[in-house]
């Protein structure tokens, strides 16, 4: 029940504050702010994690049906130089900040890594560093991006 009423509550709040990706977004504050307050500490069935996962992973697989290979094998050249780029980023980023805060460089990789939340969750755990501290980078990272593409995407098309 606390599942639906923040994804409804969410959505109307998204769609009131005029938030981007506000179906999102919207269930993401809502659920965070009850978290916060205290009045909850609930979490989706692992079966319903699951269950999204293989929808959307089909959703975006069907995308490429029909795609040629020589495309798919461009894609995937293209994906690995921008994962490199990033990870080089993340490092340099790690390095700067392990040398001014008290935080070792491992913990900073892992907390602003280009990776999956659940992904990075899960390595942080393995390795026994904080998992809220990877978790928390990774969902204000998320909220930022969110927040600024709209911004920088209309900026980006007034000048064309």
């Amino acid at each position: 029940m606390w599942l639906i009423a923040t994804a409804l509550a969410g959505a109307l709040l998204g769609h009131v504050l005029r938030l981007p990706a506000r179906l999102l977004l919207g269930p993401m504050l809502v659920r965070a702010l009850l978290h916060v307050l205290g009045w909850t500490r609930f979490a989706p069935a692992f079966e319903v994690v699951s269950f999204a996962q293989l929808v959307l992973g089909t959703t975006i697989g069907c995308r490429f049906a029909g795609t040629a290979p020589r495309e798919i094998f461009r894609i995937l050249v293209l994906s690995l130089g921008t994962t490199v780029i990033l990870l080089t980023i993340t490092a340099a980023f790690a390095t700067g900040v392990s040398s001014i805060s008290s935080y070792s460089q491992v913990p900073l990789l892992l907390a602003y890594s280009p990776g999956g939340l659940a992904e990075m969750s899960l390595v942080a755990l393995s390795l026994g560093i904080e998992v809220t501290f990877v978790a928390a980078h990774h969902i204000i990272r998320v909220f930022i991006v969110m927040i600024a593409a709209a911004p920088v995407l209309t900026l980006r098309h007034r000048r064309r």
